[in-house]
């Protein structure tokens, strides 16, 4: 028992735990992987998304300065 106790004040950097479980962190690979799959979904579609991604909104910018606002 006392041994298991002992564990629980050693100080193990995430990499020694990783290298120790021979293991990788492909966490972030697999959320950027999922983000890639979003966006070749949204590019596929004929949608508000898809305007917004490709910056193909229709229309005409109005020249001068920025509208007030009803807080000002």
């Amino acid at each position: 028992m006392w041994f298991i106790c002992g564990l629980w004040s050693l100080r193990i950097s995430n990499a020694e735990v990783l290298q120790r479980a021979d293991t990788r962190r492909d966490l972030m690979k697999s959320v950027i992987a999922k983000q890639i799959q979003f966006v070749g979904y949204v590019l596929r579609k004929e949608s508000l998304e898809n305007l917004v991604l490709t910056g193909k909104v229709e229309g005409h910018r109005v020249c001068g300065c920025q509208r007030l606002t009803f807080l000002r």
